[in-house]
């Protein structure tokens, strides 16, 4: 990893040469986090605060997929990572204060690939779009139960490219992205009274991670 605040920093190298899929996020505090998942099916994260990196969290046995990246998001207090089973199931786990709670199973099996993004209070959003080609959303507050989830459209997605999802100036009003199986990439926000159309892009994509 390298960082930018006036001018790229060197870089660090964290651990041996055996990662296979990563993500980052930077709290507003300044805090950075990191989860990678290994060759092997093992999954880590760390931190960094006052630029002193912490020891890599082993999250659970190696059964994790290697080939879908994992998705970190972080906020003042904690994080919310979000990750991919060899099998296809879909956990998530947040950690509040230092401390990491129990991992949550997102559905049934089926998934392909996931994002996450959190606000400054804890609100956190989930998009993961499934191997027969639908996407879907839920929320959450750190704390509270995840809702219901929702569907996006047919299954026109493409399954080898996982959405993205961020929290922008109010955090129940997210935005979506997700890329069809023609390479089409499309956008729809959540505005107060649901979800938006979807709006395309006009621009066909490389389908891929």
């Amino acid at each position: 990893t390298a960082e930018r605040v006036n001018s790229w920093s060197g870089f660090t190298t964290h651990g041996l040469s055996t990662w296979s899929q990563v993500d980052v996020d930077i709290a507003a505090d300044g805090d950075l986090w990191l989860a990678g998942t290994k060759s092997d099916g093992r999954l880590f994260v760390r931190k960094r605060i006052a630029f002193v990196w912490s020891a890599f969290s082993n999250q659970g046995a190696g059964t994790w997929s290697p080939d879908e990246a994992p998705a970190i998001a972080a906020y003042p207090n904690g994080a919310v990572v979000a990750a991919v089973k060899q099998d296809g199931r879909l956990f998530t786990r947040h950690q509040i204060g230092g401390v990491w709670r129990s991992f949550v199973r997102q559905g049934a099996a089926g998934w392909n690939g996931v994002d996450v993004s959190i606000s400054a209070n804890g609100a956190a959003w989930i998009a993961a779009v499934k191997a027969d080609g639908r996407i879907f959303t839920r929320n959450a507050l750190v704390g509270g139960s995840w809702q219901s989830w929702t569907n996006h459209g047919l299954s026109t997605w493409a399954p080898t490219a996982a959405p993205g999802i961020t929290i922008g100036g109010s955090i129940t009003q997210p935005t979506l992205v997700g890329v069809k199986a023609t390479g089409q990439l499309w956008v729809r926000e959540r505005v107060s009274s649901g979800w938006s159309t979807w709006q395309n892009a006009g621009i066909a994509w490389a389908i891929g991670q």
